[in-house]
């Protein structure tokens, strides 16, 4: 989709959603959050660069994003190039520890592994002490994203690894 116009920032943020199906064709059947039971369907997955430009899109049978992780990162790697570092954003349905096993099966450094884990532990730990002290959701994920804004920038300013 963005091929030619590949971002400068290597951020990329990653977003799968389950897409109900009626018709007569015979299809996986995957969990509506919304409706809160198993329903015949498709998954569809979206990537964003930090423009919210769309990067890439990959659809199939909902088996969950550790699985379908892999096609994306496929296609992210076609369009920034092979050796291009990649740092992914999740919103809370990818904080999944077999969404970073994929990533790990993506090859992706030790220390980028380590300091993802690591965010993705901080960001849960301040959640949850906002909703501990019983702070409305909207100003926790305030909070949340800015701490997530904050850590990303720190990435960014980090230098190379020795």
């Amino acid at each position: 989709m963005l091929g030619a116009d590949a971002p400068e920032l290597p951020l990329y943020f990653v977003d799968d959603h389950f897409v109900p199906y009626e018709g007569a064709k015979p299809v996986g059947k995957g969990w509506n959050t919304e409706r809160r039971h198993a329903q015949r369907g498709r998954d569809d997955i979206l990537s964003t660069d930090f423009h919210a430009r769309a990067v890439c899109f990959a659809s199939g049978e909902p088996t969950g994003l550790s699985q379908t992780l892999p096609g994306v990162l496929a296609q992210l790697r076609a369009v920034t190039g092979d050796h291009a570092k990649i740092m992914l954003g999740f919103d809370r349905g990818g904080s999944y520890p077999g969404v970073f096993r994929a990533c790990r099966a993506d090859a992706q450094p030790p220390t980028v592994r380590e300091r993802a884990e690591a965010g993705n532990r901080r960001l849960h730990q301040r959640w949850t002490r906002l909703d501990a002290r019983h702070k409305r959701p909207t100003v926790a994920a305030v909070a949340v994203a800015r701490e997530l804004a904050g850590w990303a920038w720190s990435l960014g300013t980090l230098g190379p690894a020795s």
